[in-house]
């Protein structure tokens, strides 16, 4: 996965960890930076200019001022698997997973890492909600797009799943 920052670097996610690439060198972050997993999938950079980066078995962590942060399952993520990261106008973090599409809001990530909260809540999109199968489908760039009217749009194992935040941020 590739995508450039409003700074003007370059993050690659690879099967061996982040590279950046800013001013002709690469700096790269790996499991010894404290990456959860080297098996990044998936990258978004939120507002205010933390990166979030999903891996493929070691859930989710944020890059904020050098510091790496991981948020797993044993924190009240849904998946560890994160193959797409998506922010509605809310900023609600949609993410798609091997179990399926589950949402939670970029605050409640930044107070748990922050030590304001013990555990994080994930609102789940799967079976129940329509989604058969809810198994994601990622690996694949990008594994789901946010379209022009708000709509997200996910790939699953047998076709694309496609939810409107608008009517799902309760």
């Amino acid at each position: 996965f590739m995508m450039k920052d409003r700074a003007g670097a370059l993050w690659i996610g690879t099967t061996d960890g982040l590279s950046r690439f800013k001013e002709g060198a690469f700096t790269n972050f790996t499991t010894r930076e404290s990456l959860s997993n080297g098996y990044v999938r998936a990258i978004y950079e939120d507002r205010d200019g933390a990166l979030w980066i999903g891996t493929y078995g070691g859930g989710l962590n944020r890059l904020k001022d050098g510091r790496i942060t991981q948020i797993t399952t044993k924190h009240g993520l849904h998946d560890d698997f994160v193959s797409r990261i998506l922010a509605d106008g809310d900023d609600q973090f949609w993410m798609l997973g091997n179990r399926g599409v589950f949402r939670v809001s970029r605050q409640q990530l930044n107070d748990f890492i922050d030590g304001r909260n013990k555990t994080i809540f994930c609102v789940v999109h799967d079976a129940a909600d329509g989604m058969t199968p809810s198994e994601g489908n990622g690996g694949n760039q990008p594994a789901g797009w946010q379209m022009q009217d708000g709509r997200l749009w996910f790939p699953t194992i047998e076709g694309v799943a496609i939810v409107d935040p608008a009517l799902n941020n309760t």
